[in-house]
């Protein structure tokens, strides 16, 4: 089962992260830069007695040879020792990091689209909600949906029971996102590119109860007595309502 996903933000103790994915602590520091790095000793030495003349104290001048690099904070993971950059209370590199991983039960195919979407998704939230519809076509037939219209392969889900109401609903919204990304008509996302990032997560929610949350249940079944199975078995076959036989 996909725990949950704590999104890196600025300034948090502790999210996933962006690196190796794992939830955990993160050391912060604001980074600073020697402004005067690039004088020789001689430029250096005559720019802090120049600062001492006008009135600044030695150890003043020594404390402005520092400043902050334009508010650059790093944050570095306690799991993989890798750092995370942040400019303006954003994340600067690396650059998909805000969006979860795919849930791995998610098909191979869908997968990779994924992904592509995940890196771009910052750069382009059009070309990143065109994937994503690509990734909602290709999951529609791993679980047995039709190759016809998009919306009528999620018709025919839900007419064969393999998906609920408000999972439709989920494959509506980024059907019709992913259409205004290569058409646009009601949505602009150059004016909205963040109504792309829920899209991730809806796929991942989508994984969980129409893959995971099935393969969870196989794999609790098999665990079971076998007079348990067989009983589960010969229910399933007469669909019978009585639990009881």
């Amino acid at each position: 089962m996909q725990t949950h996903y704590s999104v890196p933000e600025f300034n948090k103790t502790a999210f996933n992260c962006p690196h190796c994915g794992a939830f955990a602590e993160q050391k912060w520091s604001e980074l600073r830069c020697d402004i005067f790095a690039h004088q020789n000793d001689w430029e250096l030495g005559r720019t802090l007695e120049l600062l001492k003349n006008k009135g600044y104290s030695e150890l003043d001048a020594a404390h402005m040879r520092y400043e902050q690099a334009g508010g650059i904070f790093a944050a570095i993971c306690a799991h993989c020792k890798k750092y995370s950059y942040w400019l303006e209370r954003k994340m600067l590199w690396p650059a998909a990091s805000t969006i979860e991983m795919p849930n791995p039960d998610m098909p191979e195919e869908c997968q990779k689209l994924y992904m592509e979407a995940r890196i771009i998704a910052g750069q382009s939230p059009r070309a990143a909600a065109a994937l994503l519809r690509l990734c909602v076509e290709k999951f529609i037939l791993a679980l047995g949906g039709t190759e016809k219209k998009l919306a009528d392969g999620i018709q025919a889900l839900i007419d064969n029971g393999k998906i609920s109401q408000a999972e439709q609903e989920y494959l509506h919204i980024c059907r019709l996102i992913g259409n205004d990304a290569v058409h646009p008509r009601e949505i602009s996302l150059s004016d909205s590119p963040e109504i792309v990032l829920p899209l991730f997560r809806f796929l991942n929610i989508l994984v969980q109860r129409t893959i995971s949350a099935e393969k969870e249940r196989s794999n609790f079944i098999a665990g079971l007595p076998s007079n348990i199975q067989q009983k589960i078995t010969a229910h399933k076959e007469a669909g019978a309502a009585d639990w009881d036989k």
